[in-house]
């Protein structure tokens, strides 16, 4: 993921991650709000992510953990904002920016 930029705030507990990706903004949405699909790439390489909640409604939460090499566990856990799809995913037009944030103030929980 080529990403471009990073905003955190403090104050809100949020991260904003910018990036430039070959794929629709369909087919990422879905990756972020399909707990199988991210999964596969949630957390840094060789700590494998599961989510043991996840209710993507408005306000709804996630919960997850990520595995470690030597058996570490990290929990953390998020909630979804009020404004949810965005707007070009109706575009099935590769590199188009869109802002969309399928979760905020995840947070580490141990």
């Amino acid at each position: 993921m080529p990403v471009t930029d990073i905003t955190t705030d403090a104050e809100n507990l949020t991260m904003t991650v910018t990036a430039d990706f070959a794929a629709p903004v369909e087919r990422l949405w879905n990756a972020f709000t399909t707990p199988a699909q991210l999964e596969r790439f949630w957390g840094p390489p060789g700590w494998p992510a599961t989510f043991t909640a996840w209710d993507y409604t408005v306000g709804g939460r996630a919960i997850y953990s990520m595995h470690g090499p030597r058996g570490e566990s990290q929990r953390g856990r998020g909630s979804s904002p009020p404004s949810m799809r965005p707007e070009a995913s109706r575009s099935s037009t590769p590199s188009r920016t869109t802002t969309a944030t399928p979760w905020r103030a995840f947070r580490r929980c141990g």
